[in-house]
Protein backbone atom coordinates (compact mmCIF):
# COMPACT_ATOMS: atom_id res chain seq x y z
CA UNK A 1 0.00 0.00 0.00
CA UNK A 2 2.89 1.89 0.90
CA UNK A 3 4.85 1.69 -2.42
CA UNK A 4 1.69 2.66 -4.38
CA UNK A 5 0.95 6.00 -2.83
CA UNK A 6 4.57 6.64 -2.50
CA UNK A 7 4.77 6.21 -6.72
CA UNK A 8 2.15 8.44 -7.16
CA UNK A 9 -1.16 6.41 -6.90
CA UNK A 10 -3.79 8.49 -5.15
CA UNK A 11 -6.91 6.32 -5.60
CA UNK A 12 -6.32 2.04 -5.29
CA UNK A 13 -9.58 1.27 -6.98
CA UNK A 14 -11.67 -2.08 -5.84
CA UNK A 15 -9.90 -2.45 -2.92
CA UNK A 16 -11.43 -1.48 0.74
CA UNK A 17 -8.44 -2.52 2.56
CA UNK A 18 -7.72 0.15 4.43
CA UNK A 19 -6.02 -1.72 7.52
CA UNK A 20 -3.07 -2.21 5.70
CA UNK A 21 -2.72 1.52 4.58
CA UNK A 22 -3.71 2.37 8.06
CA UNK A 23 -0.63 0.07 9.15
CA UNK A 24 1.47 1.32 6.43
CA UNK A 25 0.93 5.20 7.99
CA UNK A 26 1.46 3.95 11.81
CA UNK A 27 4.64 2.28 10.76
CA UNK A 28 6.44 5.91 8.84
CA UNK A 29 6.18 3.83 5.45
CA UNK A 30 3.72 6.88 3.83
CA UNK A 31 3.74 10.38 5.44
CA UNK A 32 0.72 12.24 6.76
CA UNK A 33 1.39 15.09 3.50
CA UNK A 34 1.18 12.09 1.41
CA UNK A 35 -1.97 10.96 1.99
CA UNK A 36 -3.22 14.76 2.47
CA UNK A 37 -1.99 15.20 -1.20
CA UNK A 38 -3.73 12.21 -2.13
CA UNK A 39 -6.91 13.22 -0.09
CA UNK A 40 -6.75 16.71 -1.54
CA UNK A 41 -6.39 15.76 -5.14
CA UNK A 42 -9.88 13.48 -5.18
CA UNK A 43 -11.33 15.46 -3.14
CA UNK A 44 -10.81 18.42 -6.04
CA UNK A 45 -11.81 16.61 -8.67
CA UNK A 46 -15.23 15.63 -6.35
CA UNK A 47 -15.82 19.51 -6.18
CA UNK A 48 -15.22 20.07 -9.60
CA UNK A 49 -17.75 17.66 -10.41
CA UNK A 50 -20.14 19.05 -7.91
CA UNK A 51 -20.65 15.96 -5.97
CA UNK A 52 -21.23 18.18 -2.97
CA UNK A 53 -23.60 20.78 -4.51
CA UNK A 54 -26.69 18.68 -4.81
CA UNK A 55 -28.34 17.33 -2.05
CA UNK A 56 -29.11 13.92 -4.25
CA UNK A 57 -25.60 12.98 -3.46
CA UNK A 58 -25.66 13.60 0.22
CA UNK A 59 -28.86 13.27 1.81
CA UNK A 60 -28.93 9.41 2.05
CA UNK A 61 -32.34 9.49 3.62
CA UNK A 62 -33.71 10.81 0.78
CA UNK A 63 -31.83 8.45 -1.82
CA UNK A 64 -34.28 5.75 -1.96
CA UNK A 65 -37.16 8.46 -3.39
CA UNK A 66 -34.48 9.91 -5.61
CA UNK A 67 -33.86 6.70 -7.06
CA UNK A 68 -37.20 4.08 -7.01
CA UNK A 69 -39.75 6.24 -9.11
CA UNK A 70 -41.95 5.10 -11.93
CA UNK A 71 -39.99 6.46 -14.19
CA UNK A 72 -36.62 5.08 -12.78
CA UNK A 73 -37.59 1.89 -13.11
CA UNK A 74 -39.50 1.72 -16.80
CA UNK A 75 -36.30 3.38 -17.81
CA UNK A 76 -33.94 0.67 -16.03
CA UNK A 77 -36.10 -2.00 -18.12
CA UNK A 78 -35.45 -0.44 -20.95
CA UNK A 79 -31.57 -0.14 -20.48
CA UNK A 80 -31.79 -3.78 -19.37
CA UNK A 81 -33.89 -4.77 -23.17
CA UNK A 82 -31.45 -3.01 -24.88
CA UNK A 83 -28.72 -3.90 -23.03
CA UNK A 84 -28.82 -7.83 -24.83
CA UNK A 85 -26.21 -8.76 -27.61
CA UNK A 86 -27.57 -11.31 -30.36
CA UNK A 87 -23.79 -13.24 -30.78
CA UNK A 88 -25.76 -15.68 -33.16
CA UNK A 89 -29.03 -16.75 -34.86
CA UNK A 90 -28.25 -19.88 -36.89
CA UNK A 91 -31.03 -20.19 -39.08
CA UNK A 92 -33.01 -17.17 -37.99
CA UNK A 93 -35.04 -19.87 -34.92
CA UNK A 94 -35.96 -16.02 -33.60
CA UNK A 95 -37.82 -14.72 -32.59
CA UNK A 96 -40.40 -16.86 -31.72
CA UNK A 97 -43.44 -15.24 -31.67
CA UNK A 98 -45.33 -15.97 -27.88
CA UNK A 99 -47.86 -17.86 -30.12
CA UNK A 100 -45.19 -19.96 -32.05
CA UNK A 101 -43.29 -21.10 -28.82
CA UNK A 102 -46.22 -22.06 -27.16
CA UNK A 103 -46.85 -24.86 -29.89
CA UNK A 104 -43.37 -26.50 -28.90
CA UNK A 105 -42.27 -28.10 -26.09
CA UNK A 106 -40.17 -25.85 -23.80
CA UNK A 107 -37.33 -26.68 -21.17
CA UNK A 108 -35.73 -24.29 -19.21
CA UNK A 109 -32.66 -24.49 -16.68
CA UNK A 110 -30.24 -22.37 -15.05
CA UNK A 111 -26.80 -23.28 -14.54
CA UNK A 112 -24.00 -21.53 -12.17
CA UNK A 113 -21.25 -22.00 -10.44
CA UNK A 114 -23.33 -22.76 -7.50
CA UNK A 115 -25.86 -25.80 -7.42
CA UNK A 116 -27.96 -24.29 -5.25
CA UNK A 117 -27.95 -21.18 -6.83
CA UNK A 118 -28.72 -23.07 -10.00
CA UNK A 119 -31.98 -24.85 -8.80
CA UNK A 120 -32.73 -21.78 -7.41
CA UNK A 121 -32.43 -20.14 -10.67
CA UNK A 122 -34.14 -22.87 -12.49
CA UNK A 123 -37.37 -22.82 -10.15
CA UNK A 124 -37.52 -19.06 -10.46
CA UNK A 125 -37.35 -19.48 -14.76
CA UNK A 126 -39.87 -22.11 -14.76
CA UNK A 127 -42.75 -19.74 -12.78
CA UNK A 128 -41.50 -16.70 -15.01
CA UNK A 129 -42.39 -18.90 -17.88
CA UNK A 130 -45.60 -19.51 -17.17
CA UNK A 131 -46.36 -16.23 -15.36
CA UNK A 132 -45.49 -14.39 -18.41
CA UNK A 133 -45.44 -16.54 -21.49
CA UNK A 134 -48.71 -19.79 -19.95
CA UNK A 135 -45.64 -21.86 -21.11
CA UNK A 136 -44.89 -24.75 -18.69
CA UNK A 137 -41.41 -26.19 -18.63
CA UNK A 138 -41.88 -29.97 -19.43
CA UNK A 139 -39.28 -32.12 -16.73
CA UNK A 140 -37.18 -33.99 -19.20
CA UNK A 141 -35.01 -32.03 -21.87
CA UNK A 142 -34.52 -34.85 -23.85
CA UNK A 143 -37.97 -34.49 -25.00
CA UNK A 144 -38.09 -30.86 -25.70
CA UNK A 145 -38.75 -28.95 -29.32
CA UNK A 146 -36.91 -25.86 -27.50
CA UNK A 147 -33.98 -26.05 -24.91
CA UNK A 148 -33.79 -22.95 -22.97
CA UNK A 149 -30.38 -22.15 -21.20
CA UNK A 150 -29.44 -19.11 -18.50
CA UNK A 151 -25.88 -19.74 -18.13
CA UNK A 152 -23.96 -17.55 -14.54
CA UNK A 153 -20.57 -18.73 -14.16
CA UNK A 154 -18.13 -16.92 -11.84
CA UNK A 155 -14.73 -17.16 -11.72
CA UNK A 156 -12.06 -15.35 -9.25
CA UNK A 157 -11.51 -11.81 -8.85
CA UNK A 158 -7.93 -10.06 -9.56
CA UNK A 159 -8.18 -9.35 -5.26
CA UNK A 160 -9.67 -12.66 -3.97
CA UNK A 161 -8.11 -14.72 -6.96
CA UNK A 162 -7.44 -18.96 -7.93
CA UNK A 163 -4.51 -20.39 -7.13
CA UNK A 164 -3.07 -19.88 -10.49
CA UNK A 165 -4.58 -17.58 -13.30
CA UNK A 166 -7.93 -16.25 -13.79
CA UNK A 167 -9.87 -18.98 -15.25
CA UNK A 168 -11.63 -18.32 -18.18
CA UNK A 169 -13.48 -21.40 -19.48
CA UNK A 170 -16.66 -22.52 -18.39
CA UNK A 171 -15.26 -25.22 -16.90
CA UNK A 172 -16.17 -27.86 -14.09
CA UNK A 173 -13.71 -29.61 -11.65
CA UNK A 174 -11.06 -29.31 -13.89
CA UNK A 175 -7.51 -29.71 -13.44
CA UNK A 176 -5.02 -26.59 -13.60
CA UNK A 177 -2.05 -25.41 -12.54
CA UNK A 178 -1.12 -23.03 -10.00
CA UNK A 179 1.56 -20.54 -10.29
CA UNK A 180 3.85 -22.99 -7.66
CA UNK A 181 3.53 -25.68 -10.41
CA UNK A 182 0.99 -27.54 -8.35
CA UNK A 183 -2.00 -28.76 -9.45
CA UNK A 184 -5.96 -27.72 -7.91
CA UNK A 185 -9.22 -28.02 -9.12
CA UNK A 186 -11.61 -25.05 -10.68
CA UNK A 187 -15.24 -24.68 -11.27
CA UNK A 188 -16.84 -21.73 -13.10
CA UNK A 189 -19.95 -23.51 -14.16
CA UNK A 190 -21.47 -26.54 -12.19
CA UNK A 191 -22.33 -29.23 -14.72
CA UNK A 192 -20.91 -27.47 -17.85
CA UNK A 193 -19.60 -30.80 -18.86
CA UNK A 194 -23.46 -32.40 -18.71
CA UNK A 195 -24.62 -29.23 -20.47
CA UNK A 196 -22.16 -29.72 -23.30
CA UNK A 197 -23.23 -33.33 -23.31
CA UNK A 198 -27.41 -32.63 -23.45
CA UNK A 199 -26.75 -29.08 -26.52
CA UNK A 200 -25.18 -32.07 -28.53
CA UNK A 201 -27.62 -34.35 -28.44
CA UNK A 202 -30.57 -31.83 -28.79
CA UNK A 203 -28.72 -30.44 -31.90
CA UNK A 204 -27.84 -33.86 -33.06
CA UNK A 205 -32.07 -34.80 -33.41
CA UNK A 206 -33.29 -31.50 -34.36
CA UNK A 207 -34.35 -29.46 -31.58
CA UNK A 208 -33.50 -25.33 -31.04
CA UNK A 209 -30.81 -24.92 -28.69
CA UNK A 210 -31.33 -21.29 -26.87
CA UNK A 211 -28.11 -19.86 -24.75
CA UNK A 212 -27.74 -16.90 -22.58
CA UNK A 213 -24.44 -16.65 -21.40
CA UNK A 214 -23.98 -13.89 -18.53
CA UNK A 215 -20.97 -12.18 -19.27
CA UNK A 216 -19.01 -10.93 -16.09
CA UNK A 217 -15.35 -11.57 -17.54
CA UNK A 218 -14.59 -12.23 -21.26
CA UNK A 219 -15.72 -16.45 -21.43
CA UNK A 220 -14.12 -18.80 -23.71
CA UNK A 221 -17.25 -19.54 -25.65
CA UNK A 222 -15.62 -22.35 -27.34
CA UNK A 223 -17.56 -25.28 -25.69
CA UNK A 224 -20.83 -24.11 -26.26
CA UNK A 225 -20.88 -21.90 -28.91
CA UNK A 226 -20.67 -24.82 -31.44
CA UNK A 227 -23.84 -26.50 -30.21
CA UNK A 228 -25.73 -23.85 -29.73
CA UNK A 229 -28.70 -22.21 -32.56
CA UNK A 230 -28.75 -18.92 -30.69
CA UNK A 231 -26.40 -17.36 -28.13
CA UNK A 232 -27.43 -14.44 -26.22
CA UNK A 233 -24.93 -12.35 -24.51
CA UNK A 234 -26.40 -10.17 -21.15
CA UNK A 235 -24.55 -8.69 -18.42
CA UNK A 236 -26.51 -9.38 -14.95
CA UNK A 237 -30.04 -8.62 -16.97
CA UNK A 238 -32.96 -9.22 -16.12
CA UNK A 239 -34.18 -12.57 -16.92
CA UNK A 240 -37.95 -11.37 -17.89
CA UNK A 241 -35.91 -9.23 -21.00
CA UNK A 242 -34.18 -12.32 -22.51
CA UNK A 243 -37.49 -13.88 -22.92
CA UNK A 244 -39.33 -10.98 -24.13
CA UNK A 245 -36.24 -11.28 -27.10
CA UNK A 246 -36.14 -14.69 -27.33
CA UNK A 247 -40.32 -14.17 -28.29
CA UNK A 248 -39.60 -11.23 -29.96
CA UNK A 249 -41.14 -8.71 -27.99
CA UNK A 250 -38.03 -6.59 -27.78
CA UNK A 251 -35.56 -6.68 -30.82
CA UNK A 252 -31.58 -6.90 -30.17
CA UNK A 253 -29.83 -3.61 -30.12
CA UNK A 254 -27.00 -4.34 -27.94
CA UNK A 255 -23.41 -4.87 -28.88
CA UNK A 256 -20.36 -6.39 -27.54
CA UNK A 257 -18.47 -3.97 -24.72
CA UNK A 258 -14.90 -6.86 -25.28
CA UNK A 259 -13.45 -8.83 -27.56
CA UNK A 260 -14.02 -12.52 -26.47
CA UNK A 261 -10.51 -14.56 -26.93
CA UNK A 262 -10.45 -17.51 -29.30
CA UNK A 263 -9.25 -19.77 -26.95
CA UNK A 264 -6.97 -20.64 -24.27
CA UNK A 265 -4.14 -20.63 -26.47
CA UNK A 266 -4.51 -16.97 -27.47
CA UNK A 267 -4.40 -15.76 -23.68
CA UNK A 268 -1.42 -18.29 -22.46
CA UNK A 269 0.96 -16.97 -20.09
CA UNK A 270 4.51 -19.18 -20.41
CA UNK A 271 7.62 -18.22 -18.56
CA UNK A 272 5.49 -14.86 -17.26
CA UNK A 273 5.38 -13.84 -20.74
CA UNK A 274 1.90 -13.32 -22.27
CA UNK A 275 1.17 -14.68 -25.77
CA UNK A 276 -0.19 -11.16 -26.92
CA UNK A 277 0.82 -8.01 -24.50
CA UNK A 278 -1.35 -7.99 -21.49
CA UNK A 279 -2.26 -4.36 -20.97
CA UNK A 280 -3.50 -4.38 -24.79
CA UNK A 281 -7.03 -3.94 -25.30
CA UNK A 282 -8.74 -7.36 -26.87
CA UNK A 283 -9.79 -5.31 -29.73
CA UNK A 284 -6.21 -4.27 -30.85
CA UNK A 285 -4.59 -7.91 -29.70
CA UNK A 286 -4.19 -8.72 -33.37
CA UNK A 287 -1.22 -7.00 -34.64
CA UNK A 288 0.68 -8.11 -31.51
CA UNK A 289 -0.26 -12.14 -32.13
CA UNK A 290 1.76 -14.92 -33.17
CA UNK A 291 1.60 -15.14 -37.09
CA UNK A 292 -1.72 -17.00 -38.26
CA UNK A 293 -3.05 -16.67 -34.77
CA UNK A 294 -6.78 -15.10 -33.97
CA UNK A 295 -7.45 -13.12 -30.89
CA UNK A 296 -10.91 -12.76 -31.25
CA UNK A 297 -13.53 -16.12 -31.74
CA UNK A 298 -15.30 -16.91 -34.65
CA UNK A 299 -18.61 -18.84 -34.50
CA UNK A 300 -19.56 -21.29 -36.75
CA UNK A 301 -21.47 -18.70 -38.81
CA UNK A 302 -18.01 -16.97 -39.80
CA UNK A 303 -18.86 -14.31 -36.90
CA UNK A 304 -15.83 -12.81 -35.31
CA UNK A 305 -16.74 -12.11 -31.44
CA UNK A 306 -14.99 -8.49 -31.45
CA UNK A 307 -15.57 -5.04 -29.24
CA UNK A 308 -19.00 -3.50 -31.15
CA UNK A 309 -20.66 -7.40 -32.81
CA UNK A 310 -24.21 -7.75 -32.29
CA UNK A 311 -27.12 -9.29 -34.70
CA UNK A 312 -30.52 -8.54 -35.38
CA UNK A 313 -33.60 -10.03 -36.61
Amino acid sequence: AAAAVNAGVDVISDSDDVASLKEAYDKGLVSEERLDLSAERLLTEFFKLGLFDSMTYVAEEQADAAVKTEEALVFAEEIHDRSLVLLKNRGQVLPFGSQDLSTQSVYIEAYAKDEAKAAEGTHALRHMLQDTLGIESIADHANADVLIYMLRPQSGDYFSATPGLLELGLVDDAERTDLAGGTYKETTLKGADRLVSDLKAARARGAKTIVCLNFTLPWLVGVIEPNTDVLIASFDTFDDSVLKLITGEIVPQGALPLTLPASDEVIAVKDGISVSPNDVPGYDKEQYMPPGMQYAYRDEEGHDYRLGFGLDF
